[in-house]
């Protein structure tokens, strides 16, 4: 069975299993049971379904892990991941799925897709002789695709609500606008304690200049770098680096973590906590690059090295 089953060219993974269900009698039972699974068009579906979905998310968790990531960048990123799960949730998309899943299972030689036995509903509540799902299609894009996009949209939504992030999302809109947000003004000034016609006034006039105008916070911000505005708008200077420094997520601080996990081992139990935090520091922000050779002679010309015994 293993020799005819082998020689239609399947995947070693399923040519594996079956030669576990034929030759070992401790596993073979659960290799067969794996087997059977792995041959039903189900797993070609979900399997493709997941790779397509979980790969438009994994965008947004590598944004997220960034650290220098902003608000503006993860919402930007959050909207756009929404917007390609919303397009996911049409027929065309189905189609093009289970088409997909139908041609592989059918060239790997898996039973082909079929509805699942379900009780019929009862007539005296509604139901009669009619089915739940009336084809094959129907089943796996109202029980299988609809759910999983929309289980993740709410979930990206229910973890990212700008109403979870006041600070933030008030800051954008000053920041961000172009004309007078008084709500979110004031939400600013009560929060860092600032003078509310003082920023006002800023705001007016940063609006009105035309280097601000069709700008994004980030175009903004590097205008006041370049035309040096840090004394003209010292409030909106102040602003600018609240936003652009406040964290994201905590990757970094995980990071630092795993870091000294790594750094602190059995074998360095006795190390202190100055070389710990230097050691630290250097492994933290290894992605700067540093001049050896420079390092070398400022540290002899820190101090005189050589001892004076005359």
């Amino acid at each position: 069975m293993y020799q005819a089953r082998h020689t239609l060219s399947q995947p070693q993974l399923l040519s594996t299993l079956l030669l576990i269900s034929d030759t070992d009698p401790d596993s073979g039972g659960q290799a067969n049971a794996l087997l059977k699974n792995l041959e039903e068009f189900n797993f070609v579906f979900d399997l493709l379904l997941l790779k397509r979905v979980l790969a438009q998310c994994d965008i947004l968790s590598k944004t997220l892990q960034s650290s220098s990531v902003t608000y503006e960048i993860v919402k930007s990123v959050r909207n756009s991941t929404l917007e390609v799960l919303k397009s996911f949730r049409t027929d065309e998309f189905f189609s093009k799925l289970f088409n997909h899943s139908t041609e592989i299972a059918d060239k790997c030689g898996f039973r082909a897709a079929q509805l699942p036995r379900q009780g019929k509903i009862p007539s005296r509540i509604g139901g009669g002789s009619k089915a739940p799902f009336e084809s094959v299609e129907q089943y796996y894009k109202i029980s299988i695709v609809w759910p999983v996009i929309d289980i993740l949209s709410e979930e990206i939504e229910a973890r990212l609500q700008e109403n979870n992030l006041d600070v933030l999302n008030n800051l954008s809109k000053v920041l961000g606008g172009t004309d007078e947000d008084t709500a979110s003004v004031k939400y600013v000034c009560k929060y860092y304690n600032l003078d509310n016609e003082h920023l006002l006034s800023e705001l007016r006039c940063f609006y009105k200049m035309e280097e601000s105008r069709n700008t994004t916070i980030q175009e903004r911000a590097d205008i006041f770098v370049q035309k040096s505005l840090k004394n003209v708008f010292p409030m909106l200077f102040k602003l600018f680096r609240l936003f652009f420094t406040i964290p994201m997520n905590s990757a970094s601080c995980e990071r630092s973590f795993s870091c000294l996990r790594r750094l602190k081992t059995y074998t360095r139990n006795k190390i202190g906590q100055e070389r710990l935090s230097s050691l630290a520091l250097l492994a933290i922000e290894r992605s700067i690059e540093v001049n050896i050779s420079k390092v070398i002679d400022d540290f002899n010309l820190s101090q005189k090295r050589r001892l004076n015994f005359v």
